[in-house]
């Protein structure tokens, strides 16, 4: 069966399903304005250093804060100023980036060392100790902050924040951090809520298919059939046409775990070449049948519906942040639908004056081990409050050593955030200090949970929609 909390949902009972009438409806249609420009790279280009991506976050966050620390906290009367010009003793502001020395994050010399040394190194989820610090860093120089333990702990490396405190004895001590806060946010569109339904429409979310699974591909079927409007009696079907868009976040392609590439050196244990050259290309064969099997579902969603595919962390796409758009050449079926659009991740987009912001998973994922808050909705907050989108590239997570720019700065407050791939569906709304409103959402992975989501654009609510695994045997 499937289930769900949204007003549309499935009848549990199949012997209610109607499926003798064939009745057409109209999708109904939205206005799409794509603003992921920024993530796109049209010269690759790495001769450059990374502190280029660091000077252009804080060159571009330190107004902000600026006018921040003018408006809401000149009650202080006291002066902003620079690393080099700090007198000891005194009271002032510091505004900065953040480098977070943590002992044992992972770093590639010392994995040599370890391997050189035949040493096991035991797999960690979490790299937060006692012996974390915090260093504030601006375009004079840099200082190590003394704050209370909790604060490194929660605190994510590479953000920009402004710190009021004291100089004493060469460090810099913390009383208060200030973050930039929540980006301007455009009004919401207006809507007519006293006629029920005219106004309501959905978007829905989906990450985590890994194609490839036997059962996920039957679960992958059925989500199709309902969003191509042949699943349900007519009233379902009719209901159905109300979903204008879907959105794919990330890992479309199952990650086959047993093979890695990695494994292959001159040590190996090979038979013989033979013996090698067939797992390779059995291997090669394997990933060629999950890309034609995710071309034909894509095929039939594109034929019936707009469809939005991000790549992720398993899908064949370069490894850095910000993610390429997958090649067509990998969906020579569904690529003939002019409703099949590859996109980057991030991903930001508009529908109806709705600005959606959303990526598949690896920021949250990846700040999840460098601190000790674990909830994803509260490391959601964390991103909006520092008006970026992953503070933590590209100090623990890969991203392109831009030149300049910063393009994951958060310039304009969306009104629907999301991220692919987590353990579980969560969702939340966030009000910032100025009146914006923003409905966080948690995609859980559709080839463990069976999961996607819809979003109504009226009201900003969300429902998860569960596919059932006894619809399944």
């Amino acid at each position: 069966m499937i289930d769900t909390n949204a007003e549309f949902f499935l009848q549990s009972n199949i012997k209610e399903l109607d499926l003798t009438l064939n009745t057409p409806f109209k999708r109904i249609e939205a206005n799409y304005n794509p603003n992921y420009e920024r993530f796109i790279i049209r010269d690759k280009n790495y001769s450059q250093q990374y502190s280029q991506i660091y000077n252009a976050r804080f060159e571009e966050i330190k107004p902000w804060l600026n006018l921040v620390l003018k408006t809401k906290y000149k009650k202080y009367n006291i002066p902003i100023q620079r690393t080099l010009d700090l007198k000891e003793g005194e009271l002032c502001f510091l505004i900065g980036t953040i480098y977070k020395d943590m002992p044992l994050k992972p770093t590639v010399l010392q994995q040599f060392e370890k391997q050189k040394l035949f040493t096991i190194i035991p797999p960690r989820s979490n790299f937060v100790s006692q012996d974390d610090k915090l260093i504030l860093e601006d375009n004079a120089g840099r200082i190590t902050l003394l704050c209370d333990q909790e604060v490194v702990k929660k605190t994510i490396s590479g953000c920009v924040v402004a710190v009021r405190g004291r100089a004493i004895s060469g460090e810099f001590e913390v009383i208060q951090i200030i973050e930039p806060g929540f980006a301007p946010q455009n009004l919401l569109p207006k809507f007519n809520d006293k006629i029920e339904n005219v106004n309501d429409k959905y978007v829905a979310i989906v990450s985590g298919l890994n194609i490839g699974q036997i059962q996920n591909l039957l679960a992958a079927q059925i989500f199709i059939e309902y969003l191509t409007g042949h699943l349900g009696s007519l009233m379902q079907q009719n209901k159905t046409s109300y979903i204008i868009r879907l959105i794919i976040a990330g890992n479309s392609i199952r990650n086959n775990e047993n093979y890695n590439i990695n494994k292959i050196g001159p040590n190996t244990n090979w038979k013989s070449n033979k013996n090698k050259n067939t797992e390779i290309q059995q291997e090669t064969e394997k990933a060629l049948e999950n890309f034609h099997a995710l071309d034909a579902l894509l095929c039939q969603l594109a034929s019936s519906v707009h469809v939005d595919i991000m790549p992720g962390q398993n899908d064949p796409t370069n490894f850095n942040l910000p993610q390429q758009p997958l090649s067509p050449c990998l969906f020579p079926l569904s690529y003939h639908h002019n409703t099949l659009h590859t996109v980057t991740n991030p991903y930001e987009f508009e529908l109806d004056g709705i600005n959606f912001l959303g990526t598949s998973g690896e920021n949250v994922n990846n700040m999840n081990k460098y601190c000790i808050v674990q909830d994803r909705l509260d490391l959601l907050k964390k991103t909006l409050n520092y008006r970026h989108i992953a503070p933590n590239a590209p100090d623990t997570l890969g991203c392109y050593p831009f030149f300049n720019i910063d393009p994951f700065t958060i310039k304009t407050c969306p009104h629907i955030y999301f991220i692919g791939n987590q353990p579980e569906f969560e969702t939340a709304i966030f009000d910032g200090d100025d009146g914006q409103q923003v409905r966080a959402i948690c995609i859980p992975n559709f080839s463990e949970k069976f999961t996607f989501i819809l979003v109504n654009l009226r009201t900003l609510d969300c429902s998860p929609i569960v596919i059932n695994n006894q619809l399944i045997i």
